[in-house]
């Protein structure tokens, strides 16, 4: 079961906690579609939010408990309302492509080498910054509480950050490295208390345990397909297993396909809630995952 909402690639894709609505952008556009994502009316339109950047949005995601409220990065980040169609703030900066909700409207941005830290309910302005735990671009981070979070670079490093100190940063590291290089980590992913990256060009993500074997990569899965010409997202099923887009979209945990795109697609966004979620492809097809 498909859509196409667009004719190139889907840059940005989100699904709500209950599955009903899917979220998505485009590369040659700055407006964000809202489609049904239920069984009987997949891809129904509902609405369009009109962005006022000229840079593709790179990143959406619904808050946590907040249904009606989204983010999104196209250089800045917007805290939106659904239900108004019109940002309820912008967050400024001007490199930003990914974002992260943590506790008490916190919201943490990445934007080059640095992680910048607003407050949404009060401004659009920076409180606070992460500065020179990576030489090289920030490429992913995630959240692991409300004061805690993990980001992921093009420096090959994986960092862990505790906020609860009032001066200091509690920070714990991971460079990744294979038999010829340090490789570049494109997506990071907190999950059953450990860190999930995936490494740009080497066909694996590494499951990194920061707590009980002193930063050590404790499990490998090799993936069956990577075409990081396009990158590919990675995440977890309702039954908490590893899901990996590429030519196929498959469940590392038990190595089988869930779903093969039409007219040599490339699966690339990944969107995943309790039993269901969609996936989008290179081409601007957007599929029903269940």
């Amino acid at each position: 079961m498909s859509f196409r909402p667009y004719n190139r690639p889907v840059t940005a894709l989100a699904v709500s906690k209950t599955g009903a609505l899917c979220l998505s952008s485009c590369l040659d556009r700055s407006t964000i579609s809202v489609n049904l994502a239920s069984t009987d009316k997949f891809g129904e339109p509902v609405t369009e939010l009109a962005n006022d950047t000229i840079k593709p949005i790179s990143w959406i995601r619904f808050h946590p408990s907040l249904t009606q409220q989204i983010l999104t990065c196209s250089g800045d980040i917007k805290l939106w309302d659904l239900e108004t169609r019109k940002p309820m703030i912008r967050m400024h900066g001007s490199v930003v492509t990914k974002a992260i909700f943590l506790e008490n409207g916190l919201v943490a941005g990445c934007g080059g080498t640095s992680i910048d830290f607003y407050d949404s309910r009060v401004s659009g302005h920076s409180i606070h910054s992460l500065q020179g735990y990576h030489t090289d671009d920030i490429t992913s981070l995630s959240a692991v509480n409300g004061l805690q979070l993990v980001s992921g670079g093009n420096d090959g490093m994986v960092n862990l950050y505790d906020l609860r100190g009032t001066r200091n940063v509690g920070l714990d590291m991971e460079i990744v490295y294979d038999m010829v290089d340090q490789l570049s980590v494109t997506q990071v992913e907190w999950r059953f208390g450990r860190c999930f990256a995936k490494l740009h060009g080497a066909c694996r993500i590494v499951e990194i345990d920061f707590v009980r074997k002193n930063n050590e990569i404790c499990k490998e899965y090799t993936l069956l397909v990577d075409k990081e010409e396009v990158g590919v997202d990675f995440d977890f099923s309702g039954d908490d297993s590893l899901v990996v887009g590429g030519d196929n979209l498959t469940d590392l945990t038990t190595q089988t396909v869930l779903l093969q795109p039409s007219n040599n697609d490339v699966v690339t966004r990944l969107a995943l809630t309790n039993n269901s979620g969609v996936c989008a492809t290179n081409n601007g097809y957007i599929y029903k995952v269940s």
